[in-house]
């Protein structure tokens, strides 16, 4: 396990997240996604660091008019947010293209070396397999978009981030049919994920109280 509690700086997104999937309990499913995915944009625009790309693209696919309406902003400044929302989507998958070549180029310069330590690896990791019996308590979304995402921690909002670097390692490479150690890095990847995330909404926070101080001095 990478961590049982992640830090301060993280948990407060993680609620966020969380406060998302209670809103559509309470409502028996009768409000759409994205009228409780705008919302938390409305509280705290920093919310959009925090959200799932499927979240990101639901927001983008509303129209201007609706979202108006729900944020209480103009439809000029909605066009700005969805903009702003399209964005934050192209860079993470800009990321997640960089760091896909650099994966490739470091395979390309390894590929002949270690092979034994390669064998001894897979061992290991199947001795690790057969100990680890429990079921994860990972959605069947998150799995799924674990096994079919390259890079899925840019994939994943807050409390999904959360909901895998806290389950066991060795539970969670069974689950993915993973190596222990690829397990392993995926949990340190989405990890700096949530810690990345959390500096930039204090950030964009800081920015905001700042914009507000200027704005109402004599």
């Amino acid at each position: 396990m990478v961590c049982s509690n992640c830090n301060g700086g993280t948990a407060w997104m993680a609620r966020e997240s969380v406060d998302l999937q209670d809103v559509m309990e309470l409502d028996g499913l009768e409000t759409p996604k994205w009228k409780a995915l705008a919302a938390q944009l409305k509280e705290n625009l920093s919310n959009i660091i925090i959200m799932s790309e499927a979240e990101l693209q639901t927001l983008i696919e509303v129209p201007v008019e609706d979202l108006s309406r729900e944020v209480s902003e103009s439809h000029d400044k909605v066009r700005v947010l969805q903009d702003t929302l399209q964005r934050v989507l192209d860079r993470r998958e800009e990321e997640r293209q960089s760091k896909q070549l650099l994966q490739l180029y470091l395979q390309a310069i390894t590929r002949d070396e270690g092979s034994g330590m390669s064998s001894i690896a897979v061992n290991t990791d199947e001795v690790d397999a057969g100990q680890q019996s429990r079921t994860p308590l990972l959605a069947v979304s998150i799995i799924k978009t674990l096994k079919e995402k390259k890079l899925p921690h840019l994939s994943l909002s807050n409390s999904e981030l959360e909901a895998v670097t806290n389950e066991d390692s060795n539970t969670l490479a069974v689950a993915l049919n993973w190596k222990t150690q690829k397990a392993v890095e995926l949990q340190n990847s989405c990890l700096q994920e949530l810690q990345n995330r959390s500096q930039q909404a204090q950030c964009l926070n800081s920015l905001a109280t700042l914009s507000k101080k200027t704005k109402y001095q004599p």
